[in-house]
Order: C-alpha cells, then sequence, then structure tokens
C-alpha cells in the first residue's frame, strides 16, 4: 500500500469516527404502539410519551411528530432554539384525525407547531403558552377547554398564529367577570393571527398587555382575515357556566401602563378583513364592546363588519388616547355603532356604512373636546347622519340606495347617492371586499358592483 492509498484510508476511518453535526432528525411518538426506551427516529421505533420527548435536546432542523388520532398527555416543553432556516417543527404523522395534546409550553426561538389539536381538559392553566421566545409560529390548529388562556404570550417577539380555532375558554362563571382570554399578549413586539375563528371565551378574544407592566408594552398586533364572536354556549361548562349564557368581554381589549403612561411607546394595532359578532348587551358587562380601544395606543381597522352587539367601537381617550382610524366598515344591528369617550381625538372615520338597526350612530361621552381633531369622510348613513359627519361626502341615504338592507346587504345600487360622491384618500385604494376603487369614488364600504363576501371561519382539515 502505497503512502498515498493509506492517507485516504486512514481519512475514512477517522470520518468514521467523528459524529456527523448538522444532520436534521425526525422522531416519531405513538402513544399506543411506542416505547420510550426505543430511538424514537422511524416509525416502527417511535417513543410513545410527551415527557421522552421533552428529555431530548432539538437543534434546528430537527422535527417531533405525533400520530395522528391518538391522545398524548403531559405538558409539551420546547426549550430548544431552531434558526430562522430551519425551525424545530413540532406536527403530526400517520393518517386520521390531528392528534391531540393536553399542553403546550414553548421557551425557544423558531419553532413551528402545526397540524396538532390540545385540549386542556378544563384545567386552570394556560394551554399554550410562549415565554421569552421568539420568532415562533402556531399553525392549523384546535385550542380548546380550559379555564385559563388558550394562548398566553410573553416575550413572543414575532409570534404568526395562522388558521387556529380557539374555543371554550371559560373562567369562573357567568357574570363574575373571571377573565379567560383566546390570545393574551404581554411585553412582546410583533403577533399576526391569521385566518382565525375564536369563540366563547370569558375574558376576550385577543387582549393585549393585561399586567400593565412599566417598560413592557406590547406592539405591532396584527389581526386579519379572521372572525372573532361569541354567543348563547350551547350546553354546560363547568359547575360555573350554564346552557344559554354568553360569555366574554370584547373581540379586543387593549391596556397599558396607568401611571407613567407618558413615557411608554404607542402600541400600534391593526385589524383587516375581520367580522365581529355577539357582544350583546346583558347585565353582567357594562358597555359591552367588540372593540374596546383604550390608552396609549394607534389602531387601524379596515374592511371590518360588527353587527350583534352593545358596542362596535368603544374608543376611550384618557391615558394618552386611543387614536383610531376605522375605514371599509359595516357596521349594523348594535345599539352604539361608535362610543368616544373621555375627550376621544384623532378619530378618523371614511368610507364606512352605517346601516339597520343602529340605536346611536355616534355617541360622545365625558367629554368632546377632542371632536375638532376628527375627519369623517365619504360615509353611508341609512336614515339620517350624525352632526359630526357633516361633511357633504358623507352621505344620509334610505334603504332604496342599498342592494338590500332589509337582509343587511350593503352593496349600492347603479342609483344610488353614494356612485362618485366621495374624496379620494390616500391609503384607501379598495373597498370593504378588497375590491379596486376607481376615481371618482364611491361613498360608503362598497363601491359600486362589488360581490358579497365577508371573513368566515376557517375550516381546519383534520386529516390528510
Amino acid at each position: 500500500m502505497n503512502m498515498r492509498t493509506r492517507a485516504i484510508s486512514l481519512t475514512v476511518v477517522l470520518s468514521l469516527l467523528v459524529p456527523v453535526t448538522g444532520i436534521a432528525a425526525t422522531y416519531f411518538v405513538d402513544a399506543e404502539n411506542g416505547n420510550d426506551g426505543n430511538s424514537g427516529l422511524n416509525e416502527t421505533a417511535a417513543f410513545r410519551s410527551v415527557g421522552r420527548v421533552n428529555s431530548l435536546s432539538l437543534s434546528g432542523g430537527d422535527s417531533v411528530l405525533f400520530r395522528r388520532g391518538q391522545v398524548f398527555d403531559g405538558e409539551l416543553d420546547v426549550n430548544d432554539d431552531g434558526t430562522a432556516s430551519q425551525p424545530i417543527v413540532v406536527g403530526a404523522w400517520g393518517s386520521g384525525s390531528r392528534p391531540t395534546l393536553y399542553q403546550i409550553d414553548l421557551r425557544g426561538d423558531y419553532v413551528v407547531v402545526q397540524d396538532i389539536d390540545v385540549d386542556h381538559r378544563k384545567d386552570a392553566s394556560d394551554a399554550v403558552r410562549i415565554r421569552s421566545a421568539r420568532n415562533n409560529v402556531l399553525r392549523n390548529m384546535e385550542i380548546r377547554n380550559g379555564t385559563r388562556d388558550a394562548v398566553d404570550v410573553n416575550r413572543g417577539d414575532g409570534l404568526l398564529i395562522e388558521d387556529v380555532e380557539i374555543h371554550h375558554f371559560l373562567n369562573g362563571s357567568f357574570g363574575s367577570k373571571d377573565d379567560s382570554h383566546g390570545v393574551a399578549i404581554t411585553d412582546t413586539d410583533g403577533v399576526t393571527i391569521r385566518r382565525a375563528n375564536i369563540h366563547h371565551v370569558s375574558g376576550d378574544s385577543v387582549q393585549s398587555d393585561p399586567n400593565r407592566v412599566p417598560g413592557g408594552i406590547s406592539d405591532n398586533i396584527v389581526v386579519e382575515d379572521s372572525v372573532l364572536w361569541t354567543g348563547a354556549l350551547e350546553q354546560n361548562f363547568n359547575s360555573g357556566w350554564s346552557a344559554g349564557d354568553s360569555p366574554g368581554e370584547n373581540a379586543l381589549d387593549t391596556k397599558v401602563l396607568i401611571s407613567g403612561y407618558e413615557n411608554e411607546i404607542r402600541m400600534n394595532v391593526t385589524f383587516r378583513n375581520v367580522t365581529a359578532y355577539g357582544w350583546v348587551d346583558v347585565a353582567e358587562i357594562s358597555n359591552r364592546a367588540a372593540f374596546n380601544l383604550k390608552e396609549k395606543i394607534s389602531a387601524t381597522f379596515d374592511r371590518i363588519t360588527v353587527y350583534d352587539s352593545e358596542i362596535a367601537f368603544r374608543i376611550r381617550g384618557s391615558l394618552g388616547a386611543a387614536e383610531t382610524l376605522i375605514s371599509n366598515t359595516v357596521i349594523y344591528d348594535v345599539d352604539t355603532a361608535i362610543r368616544a369617550e373621555d375627550n376621544t381625538r384623532d378619530l378618523r372615520v371614511y368610507h364606512s356604512t352605517f346601516g339597520n338597526g343602529i340605536g346611536i350612530q355616534l355617541d360622545v361621552v365625558s367629554g368632546g373636546a377632542g371632536i375638532a381633531s376628527w375627519d369623517l369622510r365619504n360615509n353611508a348613513f341609512l336614515g339620517s347622519k350624525p352632526s359630526q359627519a357633516d361633511h357633504p361626502t358623507n352621505v344620509a341615504v334610505s334603504a332604496g340606495d342599498f342592494v338590500d338592507a332589509g337582509n343587511r346587504d350593503y352593496r349600492i345600487t347603479a342609483t344610488s347617492d353614494l356612485i362618485d360622491a366621495a374624496d379620494v384618500i390616500a391609503g384607501i385604494s379598495v373597498d370593504r371586499n378588497g375590491v379596486a376603487r376607481t376615481a371618482p369614488y364611491d361613498s360608503g364600504a362598497y363601491e359600486f358592483g362589488s360581490d358579497v363576501t365577508r371573513p368566515k371561519p376557517p375550516v381546519l382539515d383534520a386529516a390528510e
């Protein structure tokens, strides 16, 4: 053997002795046929328990797959980091319905959880908890049945929640005002909730900064293409909730620091293409609103539909004030469309339709000193319009101006007074349905000829 051949042979031997790094692993978990003594690295050598998964040291690109059609006990705790290009993935394998876990804690960055259900079995803890973990994803999940928060986020910057259904998180009893939220966000920059169906929670569908921590205000919260709603329970839930009770305070509730708010950032909240309904007047909750906008925030609402509620938008001008833009929005069958409190300032309402069944279109409460800063243009009001909407592009119309106002179809007819009645407002180029507006624009939420569409709760595919 010459020296060159010996060198090549030695290299081969050494390569076999040095452990290979950077190769992603896929671990399988099977609650019925697995064994925690297995390697977990193929379907026939699957782990059995969540506890065994928790003992792993995961790296970017690794996957943990739970068998479909099975229920797994225990709390899944992912505290390792993936990377932007190679996240850690928690998902499903096999055929049938999505696997069901009891609880998930994420404490690592770049983790994707998808095709998993979480049933928290009415227990008094958060079902999904994210702590000091950035750029994580929750996708194609149903999260249900708890008495605390469904998803509780603290320092979870860059979180994406999409294609999810969250429901039945009910704390205390009807009327006790014990909160369980759909998504609770604290001290977090950047949360996007997309294609979500959130309903029947005793607190808020989405709440930001319930703890009001100095220097810990959240920012850049986006909710889009979603349905946030409530209604009468179909059956009892624990001892405090009975069939017929209507849980929930708000679709959105925002909070910032009470003392020292002057030194805090202004929270930015954006809702796009969202339908909210069901927050009807109940004795147990005063001023129940779909959107409860308070304190030092900048809130943008575009392409929104609100109905069957006590208040559509409750805007509060204290503690730094909620600066609010509402556009391409349809409101009907509410006691109050907009309630502006405490000298609300910087309210802008453009291209919106105020339809049937509205008791008060615009209610000014506890001071109107901020009205001079308001801008209301290009809106349609069925019947009369409020005094604050005196701009000529705000048009009072009759039912005949709409395709079918009786059935809450507020598209406009070919002879409507809303056609070509609007100013062109920078940044508003589509109507409620996303149809391009063409100059001269039409007043109200719809351009003439727009189709009827509105977001519907996502239909999650339980099986592959």
